[in-house]
């Protein structure tokens, strides 16, 4: 076996990432439709992670990805490795392949990042390696929503203006929460929005404000999963612009920019757990956007 990886995904040819996507549909389905509708709107998966990954005889066995990416935390802006699509091909599973790549991974890493984050249904597998749970909160929102907002449906990916629209806005918005907010330029939320199927469905434009919502829904309540403008519109123009106004609603992020008052709620333990290793400054109940998860 060789290991090859540790630099940016750019730096490999076609042929290493033909085999490393071929192993991403087998342990992933559908990823690849998603990656190339994030390219579509100029977000490019090779451009933004550092690949780790095991080959034989040309056939790629296993795969760690690094992605690179500031957040704001406590008004800190750090630097973070989110851990990523970690996978081993079928019949190579229980070999500590993964385990070997996850250890260079995180040496790579550590070299330039105090922080590292990752979300995961399988929390054993990274205890081993230093990631520790750390419990994220949904908050509730009580502000009644504005009448009369006007919002359209963005489909970015086949929507030249509105894939346009979005990555003027994506580059000038203003963070969501001064608790814990991520600082990325916009990609990480259009990979995000593609790999979750949402990104030509859940994006509603606002025109008044220049601004784009994004919302979802869990546990049958509306859920604001990001809010992306220079200027962050009102509590109560969210809420307004949302599918059902009238329907209970929560904030996937940290609202002290919408609503400081708001009610935290433990995340649902179906969303899987987020975990991190190194230096993690906040101690206080903070939301973390499924958009901002990778």
């Amino acid at each position: 076996m060789e290991l090859i990886g540790g630099e940016r995904g750019s730096s490999y040819d076609r042929g290493f990432w033909d085999a490393v996507f071929e192993l991403y549909e087998q342990a992933f389905p559908g990823l690849l439709a998603a990656i190339a509708r994030a390219a579509d709107v100029g977000a490019r998966w090779a451009d933004v992670t550092t690949p780790f990954t095991l080959f034989e005889d040309g056939r790629c066995l296993a795969h760690v990805g690094v992605i690179s990416h500031p957040m704001s935390l406590s008004g800190e802006l750090v630097r973070i490795a989110g851990i990523h699509a970690v996978c081993t091909a079928p019949d190579r599973r229980r070999q500590g392949l993964c385990s070997m790549l996850l250890d260079h991974a995180i040496a790579r890493a550590a070299v330039e990042h105090e922080v590292m984050k990752l979300h995961t249904d399988l929390p054993a597998v990274y205890g081993g390696a230093g990631f520790r749970v750390t419990p994220t909160w949904r908050f509730r929102s009580t502000v009644a929503p504005a009448s009369g907002v006007v919002s359209r449906r963005l489909t970015p990916s086949t929507d030249r203006d509105d894939a346009a629209l979005l990555r003027r806005l994506l580059a000038t918005r203003a963070p969501v929460s001064s608790v814990c907010a991520s600082a990325d330029d916009g990609w990480m939320i259009t990979i995000d929005a593609a790999l979750a199927g949402t990104l030509d469905t859940a994006l509603r434009y606002l025109p008044a404000h220049d601004a784009v919502v994004i919302y979802g829904e869990e546990e049958g309540e509306s859920l604001v999963v990001e809010v992306i403008a220079p200027q962050l519109p009102p509590a109560s123009v969210v809420a307004g612009a949302a599918p059902e106004p009238r329907r209970a609603r929560r904030y996937a992020f940290t609202p002290d920019r919408f609503e400081p008052g708001a009610e935290p709620l433990a995340t649902p333990a179906a969303n899987g757990v987020f975990m991190v290793r190194g230096r993690w400054p906040l101690d206080q109940p903070f939301g973390v956007s499924p958009l901002w998860e990778h």
